[in-house]
């Protein structure tokens, strides 16, 4: 079953921002995203945005809700479930050991 967690740091007057899972086909494992929904009641056009190649960070597209259209971003798994490793602890640690991550120069 899928579930949605407010993030209240994200919101915007125009647009609501959650984290969302989804149970996979393999036990315990999730596909997690960015919902970003407007705030104004009525009925929108949706976009999915899906994973390029590579690990990176990404925060949903707020700006294309704030236009009127519900936005989902998802990211790829990297083989743990909830009870190993919480999802942005897995994708911080990915995203800060990738080469090009300007984290990851600025470290070095």
């Amino acid at each position: 079953m899928p579930t949605k967690r407010l993030l209240p740091e994200r919101c915007t007057k125009d647009v609501n921002v959650y984290e969302v899972r989804f149970q996979n086909m393999q036990w315990n494992w999730r596909t997690y995203g960015i919902l970003c929904v407007p705030v104004k009641e009525g009925k929108y056009p949706a976009l999915l945005r899906v994973p390029g190649a590579g690990v990176r960070p990404y925060g949903g597209d707020v700006w294309t809700a704030s236009q009127g259209v519900v936005t989902l971003e998802i990211g790829i798994p990297f083989g743990y479930n909830d009870d190993v490793v919480p999802p942005t602890t897995a994708w911080a640690a990915a995203w800060k050991s990738t080469p090009t991550s300007p984290v990851a120069s600025a470290s070095s």
